[in-house]
C-alpha cells in the first residue's frame, strides 16, 4: 500500500530538547509507523541556547532521513535575548525561509502545524490555504492569551494584532488538536463548528523496566505539564 504524503511544520524539534520537540518527534513517529510517509520542516536545531547547534552551523539549509522521516531544516537568525524586538526578529527569520519553501517545494495534501509559535502558525496556515492544503492545526498554548495572563502582554493595538492572528490560525484550519480540555473550550467559544480533538501524546518507554523495590514506603508523582 502506497504510504500517504504529509507535511508537519514546526519550530522546535531533535535533536533540540524540551516538552514542544519531544511532542513532535512523537507525532511524526507515530504518523511514520501508519503508512503516512512524514516530511518534517523546522529551523537549525538553536534551542534553548539561541545559537545554531555546532553541527548544523555554516548551513543555510540540511536535509536528512532519519528513521524514515525526511527532515528538512531552514535557515534562521537564532535568539533567545530577552529583548521582545531581537525574538521577534528570529521568529521572522524563519518565517521567511518558510514563505520560501512553501514558494519552491512540493507540498502534500495535508499539512500539520505547530502551534505556537503564533508568527510560524499564521505564515504556514497562510501559505497551506492559498495552496488548498487540508490544514491540521496543533495547540500546545493559547497565544497571546497566554502571554496576557503571565504579564508579558498587554492590552492594545498589538494584543488585537496577535488575537486576529490567532484567530486566523483556527478559522482557516480543517482540524484543530489541542493537547488540553481547556484549550479546545476556548476554540470551542470562538469557532463552535470547528471540529477539534484532544490530543496527547506519551513517550514510548519500556514501563517493564521500571522498578520499585521498597512497597512499604509512598512515593509521590507530580506531573506540572499543564502548569508550566
Amino acid at each position: 500500500m502506497r504510504k500517504k504524503d504529509i507535511l508537519l511544520i514546526t519550530n522546535y524539534f531533535p535533536p533540540e530538547k524540551g516538552a514542544a520537540a519531544n511532542r513532535m518527534h512523537s507525532l511524526a513517529a507515530a504518523l511514520s509507523n501508519n503508512n503516512y510517509s512524514v516530511t518534517i520542516v523546522c529551523p537549525l536545531p538553536n534551542y534553548p541556547n539561541g545559537k545554531i547547534q555546532t553541527a548544523y552551523k555554516g548551513s543555510f539549509y540540511s536535509k536528512s532521513v532519519e528513521h524514515g522521516m525526511s527532515i528538512s531544516r531552514l535557515w534562521i537568525w537564532p535568539s533567545n535575548s530577552k529583548n521582545t524586538f531581537l525574538r521577534l526578529l528570529s521568529m521572522f527569520s524563519f518565517s521567511i525561509s518558510l514563505h520560501f519553501y512553501f514558494l519552491f517545494k512540493k507540498i502534500p495534501k495535508v499539512v500539520v502545524v505547530q502551534y505556537s509559535p503564533i508568527f510560524i502558525g499564521v505564515t504556514a496556515v497562510f501559505w497551506a490555504r492559498i495552496l488548498n492544503k487540508r490544514i491540521v492545526l496543533n495547540v500546545s498554548d493559547l497565544w497571546p492569551k497566554a502571554g496576557l495572563e503571565m504579564g508579558l502582554l498587554k492590552r492594545g493595538f498589538y494584543y488585537s494584532v496577535l488575537e486576529k492572528m490567532e484567530y486566523f490560525c483556527y478559522r482557516k484550519s480543517n482540524l484543530i488538536l489541542g493537547q488540553s480540555e481547556e484549550i479546545l473550550t476556548h476554540i470551542g467559544k470562538l469557532y463552535p463548528a470547528k471540529d477539534t480533538f484532544l490530543y496527547r501524546n506519551f513517550p514510548n518507554f519500556n514501563s517493564s523496566s521500571l522498578t520499585y523495590e521498597d512497597a512499604s514506603r509512598s512515593i509521590t508523582i507530580v506531573y506540572a505539564g499543564l502548569l508550566g
